[in-house]
């Protein structure tokens, strides 16, 4: 369906002698978009260019404190909320910030420093819009034995394994860009996404409908929050028990006294 939309729209354009960027994404609700920007203003310009060609209504862009001259590309950009972000630094927290300034009905979170296809970020779109809670960043590992992984990779397959989803991998909150529903963002609290590993749980946990969406390399990944992924499986934990859903084969815990699990 994509293509036989884009081939339509290519069509218009030529026949009507005129040509207009606009990627041609058919939506049921609202969109807007989450943007977090950074020291590199020439790619904060290529993004947002990006985005000029969605149907999106807005984007909100968080501007750290030390991004001094990212205002101003943003606004050139008709779309564009400026959302200044105080002392915050960087990292997850600006798209909680995001998040909670924005009320449409799909919201896409980018990098502000990685520009991607506006086709590719639409399957974002699509994704959601078509039932999905949360469509995440489908890139590959790279690498298929998992003790050659990075411990970012390590972590996240882990986590998604041991709440039941191994069908995801390494795919998570973690890499951008994702979008999520309305009712994702209400259901775990905008707050949540400054903790992307326990935002991510929580989609798991509380039944919202996970699934991938586009694939766009991701740029080098910093150490993980090994904090962050123990709130999520003590949030877990709390919920399903301490051994989530793993039973217990080797251990003849009657023997000892000591009740079933």
């Amino acid at each position: 369906m994509p293509a036989v939309i884009r081939t339509y729209a290519d069509g218009f354009m030529r026949g009507a002698g005129f040509s207009l960027p606009v990627e041609p994404v058919p939506l049921n609700g609202t969109a807007s978009a989450v943007v977090i920007a950074g020291w590199n203003e020439a790619a904060l310009d290529a993004v947002l260019g990006q985005l000029e060609r969605l149907p999106l209504r807005e984007w909100i862009v968080v501007i750290p404190e030390h991004a001094t001259t990212a205002r101003e590309v943003a606004e050139r950009h008709a779309r564009s909320v400026i959302l200044p972000a105080g002392e915050w630094t960087g990292g997850a927290a600006g798209r909680a910030l995001g998040a909670a300034r924005t009320g449409a009905d799909i919201v896409l979170f980018v990098d502000g420093e990685q520009p991607a296809p506006a086709g590719e970020l639409a399957r974002f779109l699509r994704a959601v819009d078509g039932g999905m809670d949360a469509a995440l960043n489908a890139r590959p590992s790279g690498i298929a034995k998992f003790h050659r992984r990075p411990p970012a990779d390590r972590l996240l397959e882990f986590l998604n394994f041991s709440l039941g989803r191994r069908d995801l991998g390494v795919r998570s909150l973690a890499a951008l860009p994702f979008a999520l529903s309305r009712r994702a963002i209400d259901t775990i609290g905008a707050h949540s996404l400054a903790q992307p590993a326990k935002a991510h749980a929580l989609l798991l946990l509380r039944g919202m409908r996970v699934g991938l969406g586009g694939s766009v390399p991701r740029l080098a990944m910093s150490d993980p929050d090994v904090r962050d992924h123990l709130e999520a499986w003590r949030e877990a934990m709390a919920l399903r028990g301490v051994r989530l859903s793993f039973p217990d084969r080797r251990r003849n815990r009657a023997a000892a006294g000591e009740p079933a699990p």
